[in-house]
Formats: structure tokens, C-alpha cells, sequence
């Protein structure tokens, strides 16, 4: 198993991890058990609870790990969009775009 990084979870009792491009939150004795919560593909941000997901299309995902089966999803971009860092109370996102110095900003209340 290779695990890039790894969090505990919003309940404190289990560990988020990310091996190759899929997020598992692993739980129980020793944090055997395992259950697959997202696919990420490119990027993954483990600054707050809520993983994200940049894309080659411009798409950006964020799951909240309380449901994980439908990330949110926000068009920022035509091309590639990675996560940096979340800021603020963890409700907005800071990503970067192909092509374009600097970050952008999203707010995840308002899209």
C-alpha cells in the first residue's frame, strides 16, 4: 500500500487516506477497514475536510466525507484546475488554473 498523505476524519475516529488516485476512509482496530469514498483523479487537498478534486476540464470536485457519494461539483475552468489550500472557516478554495499565474478563489457557499 502506498499512501500519499493521510488525515483523520471529521469524527476524529477514523483516518482519510489517499492511495494512487482513490480516497479511502479507513477505520476500525488499527484502521484496517477499508471503504472507498471517491475516485480523485488529479489533486487532492487535505487541508480541512473536504477532499478536492481539480480535472483536465475544468471541473472542480469536493466531497464532504459525512456523504461522499455525490462530490459538489463547480466549473472553474476550461482546461486543467488543480486545489491548492482551503482558507478562511475552510469554506473557500484556493486553485490554480493551465496557463494562468496566481490563484483564484472559490467560494463553496455561493459556487
Amino acid at each position: 500500500m502506498n499512501i500519499s498523505f493521510w488525515f483523520f476524519g471529521p469524527d476524529s475516529t477514523s483516518l482519510v487516506v489517499e492511495e494512487g488516485d482513490r480516497l479511502f476512509r479507513r477505520t476500525g482496530g488499527g484502521f484496517q477497514e477499508r471503504q472507498p469514498v471517491a475516485d480523485m483523479g488529479k489533486a487532492f487537498s487535505a487541508d480541512c475536510p473536504w477532499p478536492a478534486a481539480g480535472s483536465s476540464n475544468g471541473m472542480m470536485r469536493v466531497w464532504d466525507l459525512a456523504h461522499p457519494a455525490v462530490p459538489r461539483e463547480f466549473t472553474v475552468g476550461t482546461g486543467e484546475v488543480w486545489p491548492e489550500v482551503f482558507v478562511g472557516q475552510t469554506d473557500r478554495l484556493l486553485f490554480g488554473r493551465q496557463n494562468e499565474t496566481g490563484s483564484h478563489q472559490l467560494d463553496l457557499a455561493t459556487g
